[in-house]
């Protein structure tokens, strides 16, 4: 029994070997077209043409944007701009005294720090001298501020022009005449007052979000602004979108003001608006920033089919299939799928879509729009054939 097993085993190895040798001599005998296909991944027709898989259109699309409406209106709450001034002491100095013999000259000095000096205005010098002998001299950044005698001790105020003022000051006082009798100064108080402007109050900030979709797909914006304000005390207005000056001039009061908006003034996220008057007072109201956005943007190429590949396809020995790979983020992948107008709809969270499009092609030129209905991040579309 068990010889017999071996006997049918070993007819059935020479059986195999005999069929392998005969299939390698096959093999061997075909044309070489035919025997490529075989021992490859290509198809054959019936008539011994090779059939290879062809890319027909490639393309890396990347992110398409979907745009649900047209415009956007952004709103910004209303500002009241004024000018507040209050009057400070810039300087205070200790009580000192100046005393001009024949033998010296007294000379005091006094340095102080103005932090905004172009908004700062009505400045004068106060002082108080129970006894005063003598012609005195004051100086004020190097420059002449007061020569002459004070006769009381609370003389009026002597005033400092505005073009005088620095950052850092310097106020000297000196005793000047001849002769032998001494002169002789003594100041209990010695105050520079002034009005300093109140900046914050003449500014205002708001802010507004612009989507990606909306900024990549901006057509046209602007700015509209109503002030309601006396326009014969009204200061200048500048208007500022992200730092850059897109306004100014004296508004327009009691009426609506509109300026026009380029896209590079604006940013996709946050932008600012800060809008600031020069002097005067304003009540800037509607204020608004409107954007209109051009049509959503599609997908659209182009690809080719010759005659003998149309032929095929017409014959039934080719297919033609569509593929698109998505970024694999779980949301809705919702477009629409033109191929030489038929349509076709995207409509799902995975990744991968694929769709046999073999009875849409046609013979030459042939087109492919993808539109997205969604916001859409592409890896690649491919049309294929084999």
């Amino acid at each position: 029994m068990k010889k017999r097993a071996q006997q049918t085993s070993a007819t059935a190895a020479t059986l195999i070997g005999i069929i392998t040798i005969l299939l390698i001599f096959y093999i061997l005998f075909l044309p070489p077209a035919e025997r490529q296909a075989l021992l490859s991944d290509e198809n054959l027709s019936e008539t011994g043409e090779v059939i290879k898989k062809q890319a027909l259109l490639q393309a890396p699309i990347g992110l398409l944007d979907y745009v649900g409406e047209n415009e956007f209106d952004h709103y910004l709450p209303n500002l009241y701009l004024y000018e507040s001034r209050t009057a400070e002491i810039l300087a205070d100095i200790n009580r000192f005294e100046l005393k001009k013999t024949i033998y010296k000259t007294d000379r005091k000095e006094h340095t102080f720090k103005i932090s905004d000096p172009a908004n700062t205005q009505n400045v004068f010098l106060s002082i108080t001298t129970p006894k005063h002998e003598g012609i005195l001299n004051v100086e004020f950044n190097g420059l002449d501020l007061f020569e002459g005698e004070i006769r009381q001790t609370n003389p009026p105020p002597i005033p400092i022009k505005t073009d005088y003022l620095q950052e850092t000051n310097t106020i000297a006082f000196q005793l000047e005449g001849f002769g032998i009798p001494t002169r002789e100064y003594e100041f209990t108080e010695a105050k520079i007052i002034g009005d300093v402007l109140d900046v914050s109050r003449l500014a205002g900030k708001s802010t507004i979000p612009i989507g990606n979709a909306e900024y990549n797909n901006l057509d046209r914006a602007w700015i509209d602004f109503y002030p309601l304000c006396d326009q014969f005390n009204v200061g200048v207005m500048d208007i500022l979108l992200n730092n850059r000056k897109i306004f100014s001039g004296v508004p327009e009061c009691e009426s609506l003001n509109r300026k026009d908006i380029y896209k590079e003034d604006l940013m996709p996220g946050k932008n600012e608006i800060e809008i600031i008057l020069s002097s005067g007072s304003a009540s800037v109201e509607q204020i608004r920033i409107k954007t209109l956005l051009g049509e959503t943007r599609s997908f659209m190429d182009y690809f080719n089919v010759n005659s003998k590949m149309y032929d095929q396809i017409f014959r039934g020995m080719r297919d033609v299939m569509l593929s698109v790979k998505f970024v694999d983020d779980n949301r809705l992948k919702n477009a629409r799928l033109n191929i030489n107008g038929r349509l076709y709809m995207i409509d799902q969270r995975t990744p991968n879509y694929k769709v046999d499009i073999t009875d849409d092609i046609e013979e030459g030129n042939n087109y492919i729009e993808l539109t997205p209905l969604t916001e859409l991040n592409i890896i690649k579309l491919e049309i294929t054939t084999d």
